[in-house]
């Protein structure tokens, strides 16, 4: 029956017969650009004949979408463990570069200190040599 009957056998919109058939709860086929919904009458002749409904390859398409489904699941968790990992590594170079850090500071201060005492010395010499 076409989507009109349809609708009007079953006391619905047009519209809602139309998403029921995007969503897959109803299955049709394709004639003239006639979409004809499938009665269980009709499912249970084709099934009986032998005939693939649309319901077995909607079957196949959900497995196909399935599987690739779980291949980038599976390609997510690589990438979330090589982001943890590249983390961890970035990490434990910013401790590296901390504890560089204050090595430096601690050079700094060692050698603003020294070159003090240099210019106490020099100074002190110099006052000497004058007496």
């Amino acid at each position: 029956m076409t989507v009109t009957e349809y609708a009007k056998k079953h006391g619905v919109s047009k519209q809602s017969v139309y998403d029921k058939l995007k969503r897959g709860t109803l299955q049709y086929t394709v004639k003239n650009g006639i979409k004809n919904i499938l009665s269980s009458d009709d499912l249970n002749t084709l099934n009986a004949k032998g005939k693939k409904t649309l319901k077995t390859v909607s079957k196949k398409k959900y497995k196909k979408i399935l599987k690739l489904l779980n291949n980038k699941k599976s390609i997510i968790k690589i990438l979330n463990t090589t982001i943890e990992n590249n983390i961890n590594l970035l990490d434990s170079k910013q401790s590296e570069i901390e504890t560089l850090n204050k090595s430096l500071g601690a050079l700094i201060l060692l050698m603003e200190e020294k070159s003090t005492k240099q210019i106490v010395h020099t100074v002190k010499s110099k006052k000497n040599k004058k007496k």
